[in-house]
């Protein structure tokens, strides 16, 4: 099993887009414009309700993954929600341009400091 689609309703599909093909990796030849969204399921609407819980993460196998794009969201002028670096856990959360969260982070399964 793998992790397929993420559907989320944002207030500029353009403006989402771009920002999940920056940061995330979204490859903008595979995206295909629909009535609805786009093939990252970026749906028309009002963009994130306030819940501070509700995000979606990326799992990374090197540490040195979270910690680039820490850097570049930072350069970037992007807030970063939340940033902890330790030895055995990694995390940045962001917000998108509609407010949802986005988690990236790296975790050691086999360490016991967490």
């Amino acid at each position: 099993m793998r992790f397929a689609h993420v559907g989320i309703s944002v207030a500029d599909q353009v403006r989402s887009r771009r920002f999940y093909e920056r940061y995330f990796g979204f490859d903008p030849d595979q995206a295909r414009i629909y009535p609805v969204g786009v093939a990252l399921a970026l749906h028309p609407g009002n963009g994130a309700p306030d819940d501070e819980f509700l995000h979606f993460g990326y799992s990374c196998t090197d540490v040195e993954q979270v910690r680039a794009l820490r850097e570049r969201l930072l350069a970037a002028g992007e807030t970063l929600m939340e940033d902890e670096d330790t030895e055995s856990f990694v995390t940045v959360k962001v917000i998108d341009p509609d407010g949802y969260r986005v988690e990236v982070f790296w975790e050691d399964l086999d360490s016991d400091h967490r």
